[in-house]
């Protein structure tokens, strides 16, 4: 079997994987073997510092399978696992917010290794989180503008929408004392500002906002690739 090495995390726990799973849904991995010259040449070891282990842990399920969950019944876990944890602050962290930091997680781990079709499945998973309540879950989606200079145009979209369709006034006046990032409120103030001159944004139905939307938010539109839907293995 020809296997990766995969070093993830502060703990640089080694994974050997399968390099045909790798190749499921990017190049990455073999990019950066290529990649490798002088004494590293031929290496088959490739590392992920920045990305958490339960990150890679979800992403290698969902190659495997098409699909992850973020939180496991028996998961009692408020921190990265290769990051120290406050057992003290277990208690005082809410389920939802737990999910949200590995959702988070997942998606900048697939901007890492540029795998749209990761991302994309990303954003799905939080249109049904989003769609059962799970209100952390539109958080994590302004924070695309956080750490990602241009984002996805799809993404970019599903972000703006949740909060232009999604947050109560209270939510609203909030915004001058926190720091979202400028690009969000000028994205936001487009997309709210003309219809308010015309017949005003309604608050829309969690439940069924999202119903038939297809690859609206998706980034493959962007990139005219195709969704990952028709090219997982999970999804033949």
């Amino acid at each position: 079997m020809d296997c990766i090495t995969v070093i993830v995390g502060q703990r640089s726990r080694a994974f050997n994987v399968n390099k045909s799973i790798l190749r499921i849904s990017c190049t990455y991995f073999d990019d950066q073997i290529l990649a490798k010259k002088g004494k590293n040449a031929g290496s088959k070891e490739v590392r992920l510092p920045d990305s958490t282990i339960r990150a890679f842990v979800l992403y290698l399920g969902w190659l495997q399978t098409g699909c992850f969950y973020i939180v496991d019944e028996d998961d009692d876990s408020h921190a990265p696992d290769d990051e120290p944890v406050d057992h003290a602050d277990r208690e005082d962290m809410d389920p939802s917010e737990v999910e949200r930091e590995k959702w988070y997680e997942c998606y900048m781990l697939g901007h890492m290794m540029r795998d749209v079709g990761f991302q994309d499945a990303c954003i799905d998973l939080a249109q049904e989180k989003i769609a059962s309540g799970d209100d952390d879950m539109m958080i994590a989606a302004t924070r695309f503008y956080t750490k990602i200079s241009v984002p996805y145009r799809g993404h970019r979209d599903f972000a703006v929408a949740i909060a232009a369709h999604f947050w109560d006034r209270q939510r609203f006046e909030y915004v001058p004392n926190f720091d979202y990032p400028t690009q969000f409120v000028k994205d936001l103030v487009a997309y709210i500002g003309p219809p308010l001159r015309v017949r005003g944004i309604p608050a829309a139905s969690v439940q069924n906002f999202f119903k038939n939307v297809g690859c609206k938010y998706h980034a493959h539109t962007t990139l005219k690739k195709p969704c990952y839907k028709g090219t997982h293995p999970a999804f033949k």
